[in-house]
């Protein structure tokens, strides 16, 4: 997929934002930058009273299961794609899994984050459309997406529905 130009309207301005999505590139460089929005958006998650849900120490038990490597980037069946403001700054990321065999029709939400003050703007949104386009492409029936609580009504609004109540909230997004 090339980069697409995706607008949105912010649901709390309702002003459109640009973004541009494009496939993720690959190397260390990429990976790191990668891991530093992600870490940088799992920090900021707040709960309906607008604590923080993690605490610095917890963020850092939490690392080594948001390091982007250059291995991920570089798997087959993982499909990453950042999203750039208009102004060309890296915003957001998400990365769907496509399983290996293609008889297996289910892929999986592997990561989807954005950073901090442009969270409600539609970013996320312009990213989520670009995953259902490419789940689509590689024909997909549906994937899963496991999220952090403060990520729900996101969910909901796209269409998820939820499997079922477990350690960690689980949805599946028909494609």
């Amino acid at each position: 997929m090339r980069t697409v130009f995706a607008s949105s309207v912010c649901p709390e301005t309702r002003q459109v934002q640009s973004f541009n999505i494009e496939p993720a590139g690959y190397g260390p460089q990429t990976a790191a930058v990668l891991t530093d929005l992600v870490i940088r958006s799992k920090a900021s998650c707040t709960d309906e009273e607008g604590q923080l849900l993690y605490t610095p120490d917890q963020i850092e038990a939490k690392r080594p299961y948001l390091v982007v490597t250059e291995s991920h980037l570089a798997k087959p069946s993982l499909r990453f794609y950042i999203a750039k403001h208009d102004r060309g700054v890296l915003v957001g990321m998400a990365c769907l899994r496509v399983p290996d065999d293609k008889r297996n029709r289910n892929g999986e939400l592997r990561w989807m984050f954005v950073e901090p003050d442009v969270k409600g703007s539609g970013c996320g949104r312009a990213l989520w459309n670009t995953i259902t386009a490419v789940a689509r492409n590689e024909g997909l029936l549906s994937f899963q997406i496991c999220f952090e609580a403060a990520a729900e009504a996101f969910y909901r609004r796209v269409g998820g529905e939820r499997l079922k109540q477990t350690s960690e909230n689980q949805f599946r997004y028909f494609v």
